[in-house]
């Protein structure tokens, strides 16, 4: 019993020790308790029920118990067998249901040990207690592939999805969600294109720079996010530029967007994210939301620029305003922490940022344009400033190595090209 009492101290006081095994650890130590518990109880149930039937046989009166022969028989009277034998009953009826409810708790143990064992491999040579505790847990909406009619596997980190349809740059695919799983397929149906970059870090990653990764990012998976083309009533979209506090892509062009979060539709996180970087609340009747394609996105975007720890399917998706920009201007209040400009592209500016095409040479014609567009600069307390920027810093391409520059993203030029599709 004392030792009992010790493994649940013990396994108390483990919840406060900062380690990533303290969960199993935690388990182990109660389940000893438990057991010590178990044990003492049932050899003090049955001590005490061997002395209550020996006290009874013993003491019981001659002609109410068979058993008695000698001379201690009528010790008792009948107050004291009643009680006896109650107390019996009780001890037993404890032993029961004390060994009912330990194969019950056995049994649900066993059940959610199955329910929860993760589907997917994991392709690390060692399985690691953080990875173990990952695969158990859902903590995000995560990219899942099925291919040939075969069941959803989770992506790994270091794979291409795009390679995983096709040799090329760019797959037509399905897409939907699915109990918190962003499920790509081949097939049938309804496709859109899913394209990476030529330069794509997946595309080039060797086995030997696989391994590099260190765990905790390997065990990330493929996120899910979603981007929003919102499109005016004369034809123009919202870019935003990142603020240059933030860790992936600061300072570079990208319209409003982030992750989707669990049990989230991709309109529903798409909106969301519209209205906490800008302010712009949408009603979902006037939106006419559509897909436009998927975007496989690295940060670092090349390998040049150091392994990749961030690895995104972007869904770009363009939702209809029935309003104009500079009515939508008016309701502009970006959030500075995530955006530092933002800026209403027209199809001829577009036309010639797509023109931008990254790992390419030479300038890009701009003669038809004005050198200056206007923006709307965004001060680290809120405050908004109209202010110019010259056209050429948004047809900037992507650094082969060295610091960023800004730009409009490479996913971003994609997006824009199918939008371009759809005028």
């Amino acid at each position: 019993m004392v030792l009992g009492l010790l493994d649940l101290f013990l396994g108390g006081s483990l919840l406060k020790v900062p380690t990533f095994f303290k969960k199993e650890l935690f388990v182990v130590f109660i389940a000893g308790g438990l057991v010590r518990f178990n044990v003492s109880f049932n050899l003090a149930t049955v001590m005490i029920c061997a002395v209550a039937f020996g006290t009874l046989v013993r003491h019981v009166p001659y002609q109410q118990h068979k058993y008695c022969k000698d001379y201690y028989c009528g010790s008792l009277d009948s107050h004291s067998v009643v009680l006896i034998n109650g107390l019996m009953a009780v001890l037993v009826t404890c032993f029961l249901m004390q060994t009912f409810v330990s194969l019950a708790v056995v049994l649900i143990g066993l059940y959610f040990m199955l329910l929860y064992t993760p589907q997917s491999p994991i392709t690390h040579n060692k399985l690691t207690w953080r990875s173990m505790e990952t695969a158990r847990q859902v903590h995000k909406v995560l990219v899942h592939l099925s291919r040939d009619n075969a069941a959803p596997q989770c992506a790994r980190f270091v794979q291409s999805v795009t390679g995983h349809f096709s040799s090329q740059a760019e797959a037509r695919v399905g897409c939907y969600l699915d109990n918190n799983r962003f499920v790509l397929c081949g097939g049938a149906g309804k496709l859109v294109p899913l394209k990476r970059p030529a330069f794509c870090p997946f595309k080039h990653l060797s086995v030997t720079q696989a391994a590099a990764i260190p765990l905790e990012v390997q065990n990330r998976g493929v996120d899910v996010g979603v981007a929003v083309l919102l499109q005016s009533a004369n034809q123009r979209v919202l870019l935003t530029r990142r603020a240059a506090g933030l860790r992936i892509f600061p300072g570079v062009w990208v319209p409003p967007g982030g992750h989707v979060e669990l049990d989230e539709t991709l309109v529903a996180a798409g909106c969301r994210e519209l209205n906490e970087e800008t302010g712009l609340k949408l009603e979902l009747d006037d939106i006419c939301p559509q897909i436009l394609g998927l975007w496989e996105s690295a940060y670092p975007p090349r390998l040049s620029r150091g392994s990749p720890v961030r690895h995104h399917i972007v869904t770009y998706m363009l939702l209809h305003s029935p309003h104009t920009h500079t009515q939508l201007q008016v309701g502009l209040r970006p959030d500075p922490a995530e955006v530092s400009g933002c800026v209403w592209v027209d199809r001829d500016l577009a036309r010639a940022i797509v023109s931008s095409v990254e790992g390419e040479e030479g300038e890009v014609c701009l003669q038809q344009l004005p050198p200056t567009v206007s923006v709307t600069e965004v001060s680290t307390d809120g405050g908004l400033r109209d202010s110019v920027l010259p056209v050429s810093v948004l047809c900037n391409r992507a650094p082969v190595d060295g610091p960023d520059v800004e730009r409009v993203s490479t996913g971003t030029k994609f997006a824009l090209e199918l939008w371009l599709n759809t005028l």
